[in-house]
C-alpha cells in the first residue's frame, strides 16, 4: 500500500538540531521592528503623562488650575501647607524602619528557605510572597480588622505609628524576600568551604563571604522597598490618624476637598525626591549592576 508523506512547514531545517526556522523578509523584520518600537512609545507616553500633566499644573498660580498655564510661577512650591511636610516625615520615617525590619526578616527567612532542611519550604516561600498577590485594598482592611480585635485584647497597634509599621512591613517584605532567595540560591558554595578550610569561622564566613555577594542585591530590593512604602495609599488609608498621617494619605484627603496648585506642587516635589534618592544610591552603590543580577 502506498503511503503518503506530508510536505514540511514552509522554512529550513537546521542540520544540528532538526528544529525549523521560519523564513522572513526585510519587509517584515521592519514591520516587526516599528510595531514593537510604537509599542514601547505607547507604554512609556502612558506611563508619563500623568506625572507631566501634574508637574505643568504645578507652575500655575494660585488659585488658578489650568493645563498649560496661563501664567507660570513657582509660588505654589513656596505655599506647601506644614502638614504636607510632617506627613513627609512621616513617610519617611515609616519607609526606614518597615524597609531595615523587613531586611531583618527576610535575609534569614531567604537562608532559611534555601539551605534549611525545612518540610514544605516551596509551600512557606508561596505563603511569604502572598502579600504581592492580594489587592492593597483587601489587605488594608483585613489588618485594620485585624488590629482592631488586637485592641480588644490589650495590643495597642490600630491608628498608632506601631501598626504603621507591622503593615508596611507585611507589604514590602516579599520584594526584599524574593531577590535574597534568588541571590543566596545563585551563591558558590565552595567559596565558602574553602574559607571554612582556611579557618575562617562561621561569622567571618557569613560577613566576609556571603554578605558581600547579596549585598548589591538587596540595596536594590531595599531601595523598591523603601519607595514601594514611601508611596502606599491603600494600607496607609486605613491605619492613618490626624498628626500621624503619610504624605500619599495627606494628599488624597486634601485632594478629595478642593485642587489647588499647592498639591500638584506637593506631588511634584514627591516624584522629584524619589527620583533624586533612586539617582543618588545609583550613584553610590550601582543599581544597575545590581538589577541586572
Amino acid at each position: 500500500m502506498p503511503t503518503t508523506v506530508s510536505a514540511p512547514p514552509e522554512g529550513r531545517q537546521t542540520p544540528d538540531t532538526g528544529t525549523w526556522r521560519v523564513r522572513t523578509t526585510p519587509f517584515g523584520d521592519r514591520l516587526a521592528r516599528t510595531a514593537v518600537r510604537a509599542l514601547v512609545l505607547f507604554g512609556v507616553v502612558f506611563l508619563l503623562a500623568p506625572l507631566v500633566v501634574i508637574v505643568v499644573t504645578s507652575f500655575n498660580v494660585a488659585p488658578a488650575l489650568a493645563f498649560p498655564p496661563r501664567n507660570w510661577s513657582l509660588s505654589s512650591y513656596g505655599h506647601i501647607s506644614a502638614s504636607l511636610y510632617e506627613a513627609f516625615l512621616v513617610s519617611v520615617q515609616l519607609a526606614v524602619v518597615a524597609t531595615l525590619v523587613s531586611m531583618a526578616l527576610a535575609v534569614p527567612a531567604a537562608f532559611a528557605l534555601v539551605r534549611g532542611r525545612i518540610p514544605g519550604a516551596r509551600v512557606l516561600e508561596t505563603f511569604l510572597r502572598g502579600p504581592l498577590q492580594v489587592p492593597q485594598i483587601i489587605m488594608g482592611l483585613a489588618l485594620y480588622e485585624f488590629m482592631v480585635v488586637l485592641d480588644g485584647f490589650g495590643v495597642p497597634l490600630q491608628a498608632r505609628f506601631a501598626g504603621l509599621v507591622v503593615a508596611h512591613v507585611v507589604l514590602v517584605t516579599p520584594y526584599i524576600l524574593a531577590t535574597a532567595v534568588s541571590r543566596v540560591a545563585a551563591i558558590d558554595r565552595e567559596t565558602e568551604e574553602a574559607a571554612a578550610g582556611l579557618g575562617a569561622r562561621p561569622a567571618v564566613v557569613l560577613f566576609r563571604v556571603v554578605m558581600p555577594a547579596i549585598r548589591q542585591a538587596l540595596i536594590a530590593s531595599g531601595l523598591l522597598a523603601f519607595l514601594v512604602s514611601f508611596d502606599n495609599v491603600p494600607l496607609s488609608l486605613f491605619l492613618t490618624v490626624p498628626g500621624g498621617t503619610t504624605l500619599p494619605v495627606e494628599l488624597f484627603n486634601q485632594s478629595e476637598s478642593s485642587l489647588s496648585p499647592t498639591i500638584y506642587a506637593a506631588a511634584s516635589a514627591t516624584v522629584l525626591f524619589s527620583l533624586v534618592f533612586t539617582a543618588v544610591l545609583d550613584r553610590l552603590v550601582g543599581l544597575r549592576n545590581a538589577l541586572r543580577r
